[in-house]
């Protein structure tokens, strides 16, 4: 048996031999076509990626969340929107391992998720809540051991390509907003009514259409843990370690494209330092901070994890921690991005240069609003004052 050095170095090398260089390759054709990278999930499924952070009884490797984001950070250098849909499918993945495959028919489908590699969408936004993932207006309707759903999001990742979705909603139908439940529907069970198609700034092969979902299932595949404790001690954590690490490579990259114009310029003027080796010194700084902060946080998260340190989990300074490394990978890595074309100057700014940071800069955006900064803000603001 592996161990998990031995298995992080395995899918590591799978990554830069194979799937790294395929993104990369098309990662232009993806952001101008606003498509979705088909050509990387195929390679991700052949590799068994899919159910990698899986436990081993239900054949996966059993990587945790600071792999899963190191697999993630690794092919964002390649494709933002590549490691944007395995990051969010490693987070509904690790949902069900910790909260539902106790059930027959969740352990069954885990089973299922890794023979088949099936992709895992997550509908969590929903119209008329403003973007609070923890609310919900839909509900489940029980009736003799079935429920049926219907629920309406202004953008759900790559729903035209998930075999499944996990999705939230109230509890039943008298339940409050804030009472909500995760709920599994397979493909055969639901119907897809796609609505706007997604045309953004970046992050294009996401392909994050608003779409409504109905649907019918046995209540068996409602997870009974209730959504509250999933999101803060699970779900949400899992999901700013791994954006961040995600951010973190785009910011990289634009920063690798500076680095090269730096040092031709420090070549060529027998090295005097310039303005713009002074600006890749301030973007270093940033990226080892943010490195710092992303490497901390999931040392102490993933040893909770493994001590079921629940005091831990459910305390404000750990979720303060997880919403403040969000805000701060945001602002950091645009700030990169920013820095990264005052180097590259003229090149950087054009769409065919091999210096270009049009892509960096604009995937990037989407970290302030993926979960609005200034919700976090409120947020932590509250539980400073408790």
């Amino acid at each position: 048996m592996l161990n998990a050095t031995e298995v992080d170095r395995e899918l590591n090398e799978i990554f830069q031999k194979l799937i790294v260089p395929k993104a990369a390759g098309l990662a232009d054709q993806v952001d101008s076509e606003n498509r979705f990278p088909f050509e990387v999930l195929a390679l991700l499924k052949e590799n068994k990626v899919l159910s990698a952070g899986n436990a081993e009884k239900f054949n996966g490797k059993d990587i945790h969340v600071s792999q899963q984001a190191a697999l993630c950070r690794t092919l964002s250098h390649a494709c933002a929107s590549s490691a944007m849909v395995l990051g969010m499918h490693f987070i509904k993945c690790n949902a069900l391992n910790r909260w539902a495959s106790e059930t027959s028919f969740f352990s069954d489908y885990l089973l299922k998720q890794h023979d088949e590699q099936r992709l895992i969408a997550s509908m969590t936004s929903e119209e008329g809540i403003g973007g609070d993932l923890r609310h919900s207006q839909a509900a489940v309707m029980i009736n003799a051991g079935e429920f049926s759903i219907e629920k309406s999001s202004p953008c759900l990742s790559y729903v035209n390509e998930a075999d499944d979705i996990l999705l939230t909603c109230r509890a039943n139908e008298d339940a409050a907003s804030s009472d909500q439940r995760l709920v599994l529907l397979q493909a055969n069970q639901m119907k897809k009514n796609i609505g706007r198609q997604w045309d953004a700034m970046g992050m294009r092969g996401t392909c994050s259409h608003a779409c409504v979902i109905t649907g019918q299932a046995g209540i068996e595949q409602i997870v009974e843990t209730p959504f509250a404790v999933i999101a803060n001690q699970g779900m949400i954590p899992d999901a700013h370690l791994i954006w961040s690490s995600i951010w973190l490579g785009i910011a990289e990259d634009a920063y690798n494209k500076a680095k090269k114009v730096s040092r031709k310029q420090f070549i060529s003027e027998e090295g005097t330092v310039s303005g713009s080796a002074r600006l890749q010194n301030e973007m270093q700084n940033l990226l080892l901070s943010l490195e710092a902060q992303i490497t901390q946080l999931g040392e102490q998260y993933v040893l909770a994890l493994k001590d079921a340190d629940d005091k831990f989990l459910r305390s404000s300074d750990f979720a303060i921690k997880v919403n403040s490394l969000k805000m701060n990978a945001s602002m950091m890595t645009r700030d990169v991005c920013l820095k990264a074309l005052e180097v590259c100057g003229i090149a950087g700014y054009k769409n065919d240069d091999e210096l270009s940071v049009s892509r960096n800069i604009r995937d990037v955006l989407s970290a302030s609003v993926m979960v609005s900064n200034e919700r976090l803000i409120t947020v932590n603001a509250a539980r400073l004052m408790l």
